[in-house]
């Protein structure tokens, strides 16, 4: 019996399963408090800084304080806070002052090696509803979240330890990334191949474009720059099964896609 050709097709071609699509704009931002206070400025409970609204769970006689880079290890400009009670302050809620939604890029906390917690959890909210799972985060300098999908549209995060005493810079957001309902136009079309084991994308229209693929945990796993017009074949025969995520840097903007390897 001759052979449907379509269904052939179908059956060798397995269209990638997008959990999440986005094309975002550039337009990442980087909060270096640079507040033009005094050291050791006390700013309260609660301030508003850069449409960002910095909360601490103190009590009498704690505040979120200003340190203008003599105690702070990066040497910049960054917030402290004056907890000199164990366990006086055990979380900081950061969040959008409108509840605007933006995708968490990084942010720098740095224990000060007084005796505090060196180690805690961060969570992601929207809508005060928790997105995704609590993760575990050391206070040991720059932690980065831009291949966590479960920060990628939020509108506040949540930092919690049993006894906080930590510096905090360098706050990078960036646009949120949406959802494949907010998308005005997808010209990128992506398909593995399940017969050859490949990944094919093809569609890019300018410039040239950066494909970095992670899995699930965050951990780059390769990277390749290639220009328009071109298709790209790339070969995932050394991939287990699992959920991968895909992210193309175009001068259009970034595409983000989970996908999963049978």
């Amino acid at each position: 019996m001759k052979k449907n050709y379509f269904s052939e097709k179908l059956k060798n071609t397995i269209f990638i399963l997008v959990f999440l699509s986005s094309i975002i704009t550039y337009s990442q931002t980087t909060i270096t408090f640079d507040l033009g206070l005094g050291d050791n400025a006390q700013l309260g409970l609660t301030e508003d800084i850069s449409g960002f609204n910095f909360t601490i769970n103190g009590g009498a006689g704690d505040d979120i304080t200003f340190d203008d880079g003599s105690g702070s290890p990066n040497g910049s400009n960054s917030l402290y806070d004056d907890n000199l009670d164990i366990g006086g302050i055990t979380m900081w809620t950061i969040k959008s002052i409108d509840g605007s939604e933006f995708q968490l890029m990084s942010i720098y906390l740095q224990e000060p090696g007084i005796g505090a917690s060196t180690s805690g959890t961060i969570s992601a909210f929207k809508n005060d509803v928790q997105v995704g799972t609590t993760d575990a985060i050391n206070f040991d300098g720059t932690k980065t979240f831009s291949t966590n999908p479960d920060f990628d549209d939020i509108d506040e995060f949540r930092i919690e330890a049993t006894d906080i005493n930590f510096y905090l810079d360098n706050l990078t957001y960036n646009s949120p990334v949406l959802s494949i309902d907010d998308i005005t136009r997808e010209n990128i079309i992506s398909f593995y191949n399940s017969d050859t084991k490949e990944l094919r994308i093809k569609g890019i229209e300018s410039g040239k474009t950066y494909l970095q693929l992670f899995s699930i945990n965050g951990k780059q796993l390769l990277s390749k720059e290639f220009v328009e017009n071109n298709e790209v074949s790339i070969s995932l025969q050394d991939f287990s099964t699992g959920i991968y995520i895909l992210r193309l840097r175009t001068n259009e903007g970034n595409i983000n896609k989970k996908f999963f390897i049978k």
